[in-house]
């Protein structure tokens, strides 16, 4: 759903004195959403990053970052964000297939040709991983990008765009944000050169931008073991014939 600017135009005055404007709107204080946000504030950009809701996420999602995501945050600047979150090294993997392991750690030079990549390791050691929860991550990006000046972080329900009245350009969005005196939602207008959405798999502007309808090939499912022994410690542990993955220390 997008809401037309004559539609807003009420608003118009509001928009110029209320601070309500920015250089860039996100959309989602997830991953990307406080990557991207911090990225762009570092480069002197106002940003606003736009989150419904502020509380840890409790939810198993990608809980392992490859090493080219660990020189991704270190050249973002947002290594740090790894740190006090129990995350685990990860140095590669055990492959066990029925029965039958083989380790198989990172490699530890730059590879050539078809498997070539892009790594760098800050302390100058070999490749590592990193097996996190999900939630205590993402607290660290929202806490990175609160200390970040230029970034304003908003606890907001984000309904629908605003276009032009020509409809050839989102130009910001339309949001309810909790009023703490009264309880109730109200609503509210952020504005910017720049919209990125990035609310997540369940996002409700997915289908308004993107025609095609995902499919859904897999689930995941997830089973918490608590200080339980694994063939290979540190090391990211595949099971082929039951398809589960681990991670531990010990």
């Amino acid at each position: 759903m997008n809401t037309p600017i004559s539609h807003v135009e009420e608003d118009t005055e509001k928009r110029c004195t209320s601070n309500r404007e920015a250089d860039v709107v996100v959309v989602g204080a997830g991953i990307f959403g406080c990557a991207v946000a911090f990225a762009l504030a570092k480069q002197g950009r106002s940003v606003f990053l736009l989150e419904k809701s502020l509380k840890q996420p409790d939810r198993i999602v990608g809980e392992l970052l490859q090493p080219g995501g660990i020189s991704a945050l270190e050249k973002l600047g947002l290594s740090h964000c790894l740190e006090d979150i129990d995350a685990v090294p990860v140095y590669g993997y055990e492959v066990i297939y029925y029965g039958k392991g083989v380790r198989i750690p990172y490699p530890d030079k730059k590879i050539e040709g078809n498997g070539s990549y892009d790594y760098s390791n800050a302390k100058g050691g070999k490749p590592e991983g990193r097996a996190f929860h999900h939630g205590r991550f993402i607290s660290q990006l929202r806490k990175a990008c609160a200390q970040q000046p230029n970034i304003t972080i908003v606890e907001t329900e984000v309904m629908e765009t605003i276009e032009s009245s020509d409809g050839s350009q989102v130009i910001g969005v339309q949001t309810r944000t909790l009023n703490p005196e009264t309880g109730v939602k109200e609503k509210d207008h952020y504005y910017a050169q720049l919209t990125i959405i990035a609310d997540g798999y369940a996002s409700r502007f997915r289908k308004q931008y993107i025609n095609n309808t995902p499919i859904v090939k897999s689930k995941f499912y997830a089973l918490e073991l608590i200080d339980c022994p694994l063939p290979a410690p540190c090391h990211g542990t595949v099971i082929l014939e039951t398809l589960l993955r681990f991670f531990s220390t010990k």
